[in-house]
């Protein structure tokens, strides 16, 4: 806040009557800017403090509420010095002036240049934008933001809440008295409805409250005419808003119009979560929610090749999660996941099968999904993929001893013990008949005894009773070797491209594309310029860049008969919908291939959530060890002596 306006208001606080003036020389700003100041006090100190012209004496200021006042002061004595902080206040200052203001007022406010209030204001529009608002400019009047009510309390409870520009933001007067009464009411009456908010929830909904409690205290109402509220107005959760309401006008004072009650019953229906059937005796679930289900796990069973297309329970789940999630979509309502970045790394195909399904939900609602809402679907898959894990991939083994057949058979009982969940046929034979093995559908050998001769597949010696093997690696062996030795053959040199100079994602998109088709040209069934449709089209529908330098771009339906991938290095990270990005996977996915294509897409978004493996990726861009990493390591790929 710029200390002369701070100066003003405890000028106005110790004197009876102060004159323009008197102010202007007291300042050192002209009359002019004196008139700018005291119309900002009286927005800022509403509730607080009112600032009235006498005639002839000039201005007087009446304390409404003096400890109010005081906190006020000294919270508001620090001028903002960063762009953020600036971009805040000017937010701040134009959601909540019903006037007009011009760049040279904010200029002479902010104590900065014409030319850096004009960036900033660049950066304000960018913020605007995200709630359909945006800066009107008028000649010889200034600027003010246009946009419906709705959209700008969004705007303002969001500025509250956002990490970048909280501490600069006074939306509203920073009062925990308030919130502590808000919230106590709002938790008493949704649990008295059988509503469930998480902490996070609550918090947002309480923001959203004490935002509509102070507009409404401004005589700015949520108009009546907009139709999008009278969906909700035959809801439970009117009702519940109702009586919360109902208690709040009490409380406070304020009377809530019925659009303010469907303006907080928005707000319930969209955060309101359930954990089962049992716990939601007010969800309804329409054909059309579990239409939209279906078309997401259809989507990640053409995609990823894991069918839960059965799964009765990801089909509730989703539902569940789609209800309320429909509503903030529609009122474009943001939401808070605490859990984001460790969903995105410990849950990898998770949050890939969660980005990939939302793109039916971005056609479904016609708005996108924002990574956090996208990691709450991924605690869905995560779960399904859970009960997915007792349909474990079998290996089949050939045992092998010096003794003869029968000892052989002894050893596969043994290893049937230990692995059983793991094994799926078991060959004997002894050394002898080593040479007359079809090892075509052979994964792993097990010996008792030295083999001399070269073997296709991986060889485990161990003793009789098995003793002497380390089975937990083992186990992992049987599981992860030969998928990283089929991970590793999706990649091809002729299709690894280091050092790109590409400034957008534009260009590298054309470029991989066309790369991709004229080496692939046999394996891919569309043209290119139909494959760059659908590649582009499938960017228009959900992110495909994870905030950690990679992207993975793709189209928005399987063309290729295999399996492929183009790897774009750039040396400079370009922008990519927000997010740094030096690492592109262009993947074709397969249209056929079931097993390859699931243990495929496992190790690939085990690796983009690999933050060490693509840094390591992006720094060498070698083919070689790019392949004797992931073939080596399991885990994506690893730093190397650096």
């Amino acid at each position: 806040m710029d200390d002369k306006l701070v100066r003003l208001i405890t000028c106005l606080a110790k004197q009876e009557d102060v004159s323009t003036s008197t102010l202007s020389e007291s300042l050192c700003v002209s009359e002019r800017t004196v008139r700018a100041y005291i119309k900002r006090a009286k927005e800022l100190l509403e509730g607080i403090a009112e600032i009235t012209t006498i005639k002839g004496q000039g201005y007087h200021l009446e304390v409404l509420n003096a400890e109010l006042l005081d906190c006020w002061l000294n919270k508001e004595d620090q001028l903002p010095q960063t762009s953020n902080e600036r971009v805040a206040y000017i937010l701040d200052d134009l959601l909540n002036r019903s006037d007009w203001v011009t760049v040279d007022e904010l200029s002479e406010i902010l104590y900065v240049s014409r030319k850096t209030i004009s960036a900033d204001l660049k950066q304000v529009e960018d913020f605007l934008a995200k709630f359909n608002l945006r800066i009107m400019r008028k000649s010889h009047y200034g600027i003010q933001i246009e946009g419906t009510e709705f959209n700008k309390r969004l705007c303002l409870a969001s500025l509250v809440t956002d990490e970048e520009y909280s501490s600069s933001c006074h939306a509203t007067v920073e009062n925990n008295q308030l919130i502590a009464d808000v919230t106590k009411l709002v938790v008493e009456c949704i649990e008295y409805h059988g509503v469930s908010l998480n902490d996070f929830a609550i918090r947002n909904l309480v923001v959203h409250i004490v935002v509509a409690i102070n507009r409404i205290k401004k005589q700015r109402y949520i108009a009546g005419q907009e139709d999008s509220l009278k969906r909700i107005q035959c809801s439970f959760e009117y009702t519940v808003a109702q009586k919360l309401v109902n208690r709040l006008s009490s409380e406070f004072d304020v009377e809530f119009p019925q659009t303010e009650v469907a303006y907080i019953a928005i707000h319930l229906a969209s955060k309101k979560m359930f954990k089962d059937i049992s716990e939601s005796p007010n969800l309804v679930i329409t054909d059309d929610v579990f239409a939209v289900t279906r078309q997401m796990i259809d989507l990640v069973w053409s995609s990823f090749r894991f069918d839960f297309r059965n799964d009765l329970e990801l089909h509730m789940s989703l539902a569940r999660h789609i209800v309320p999630l429909s509503v903030r979509l529609h009122y474009n309502l943001q939401i808070e996941n605490p859990l984001l970045t460790d969903i995105q790394h410990r849950m990898p195909l998770a949050y890939l099968m969660a980005m990939e399904s939302s793109t039916i939900l971005a056609k479904e609602y016609e708005a996108t999904l924002s990574e956090h809402e996208v990691a709450y679907l991924a605690l869905a898959f995560a779960l399904a993929l859970e009960r997915k894990r007792t349909e474990l991939p079998k290996k089949n083994v050939l045992c092998v001893c010096a003794t003869g057949l029968g000892t052989s058979k002894i050893l596969g009982i043994r290893i049937k013990e230990e692995f059983g969940p793991y094994v799926g046929s078991i060959s004997t034979c002894n050394l002898s008949q080593i040479s007359t093995i079809d090892f075509l559908h052979i994964d792993y050998v097990f010996s008792t005894v030295e083999i001399e001769s070269s073997l296709p597949v991986p060889v485990c010696y161990s003793g009789f009773l098995l003793d002497d093997i380390n089975k937990d690696q083992v186990v992992k062996d049987l599981l992860r070797r030969d998928e990283r030795a089929e991970f590793a053959k999706h990649f091809s040199e002729h299709l690894f491209f280091p050092h790109l100079a590409y400034r957008s994602k534009a260009e590298v998109l054309n470029f991989l594309v066309s790369q991709l088709c004229n080496i692939e040209r046999s394996n891919i069934s569309v043209s290119e310029d139909e494959f760059r449709a659908l590649v582009f089209d499938r960017e228009t529908l959900a992110m495909t860049a994870f905030g950690n330098l990679v992207a993975l771009p793709h189209p928005s339906r399987p063309v290729s008969e295999r399996t492929c991938v183009a790897v774009g290095l750039l040396d400079n990270p370009i922008d990519w919908d927000g997010h740094d990005v030096a690492a592109v996977f262009l993947i074709s996915v397969s249209c056929s291939e079931d097993e390859k294509t699931r243990l495929f897409n496992k190790n690939m978004a085990s690796l983009l959530m690999d933050k060490e493996a693509i840094c390591s990726l992006v720094k060498h861009q070698s083919f070689s060890d790019f392949v004797d990493q992931i073939t080596l390591s399991g885990d994506g790929l690893r730093k190397r002596g650096e």
